[in-house]
């Protein structure tokens, strides 16, 4: 009861949504993640069950993001290695350290943008899993925070305003 507002890169989730309001200011739906690699996908991977072939293979998350969560919960047998950071994982697989870097699909290509070298494939997400963009996540009970916060996000996407600033914080590549 001490936090009023979560903003920071939450995405909108099915269990998410179940526990806070969610109110949607960024991105698209997704039904998919990405796994990178660095400079090129081995040819006989298509797949997280084909990771889990490998012995040993490690896939790198970030603590605390989707992909950890539907790996946890779907792919309980592949081995993770979970680290603090979004960047953290991906130079885990740029070393050497882990085989590939599971992310959503937007910091995917946010980071091949900064990273030409890597490599994406897409990961359909499990059924009934998806993600809904980002959202700022509220408590259930401050429905007068959650209605205040809903006017604001118009009023910054009707003036563009919330579209400038994604413009140049993620498309810009600052």
């Amino acid at each position: 009861g001490e936090i009023d507002l979560a903003v920071s890169g939450m995405n909108i989730t099915p269990s998410r949504s179940k526990e806070i309001t969610m109110l949607p200011y960024k991105g698209e739906k997704s039904t998919s993640l990405m796994l990178i690699f660095w400079d090129e996908i081995p040819a006989h991977i298509h797949s997280l069950v084909d990771v889990m072939q490998i012995p040993n293979a490690v896939i790198s998350v970030e603590s605390g993001a989707i992909p950890e969560m539907i790996v946890k919960k779907h792919y309980p047998e592949l081995k993770i290695k979970s680290l603090p950071s979004a960047l953290d994982p991906l130079m885990d697989v740029k070393y050497g350290k882990s085989l590939a870097n599971l992310v959503e699909v937007d910091v995917a290509h946010y980071h091949k943008k900064k990273y030409p070298s890597i490599h994406m494939l897409e990961i359909p997400l499990p059924p009934g899993e998806v993600i809904e963009g980002f959202g700022i996540g509220i408590k259930k009970e401050n429905s007068a925070l959650a209605q205040d916060v809903t006017q604001v996000l118009a009023e910054l996407k009707a003036s563009g305003e919330l579209q400038a600033l994604d413009d140049h914080w993620f498309k810009g590549g600052h």
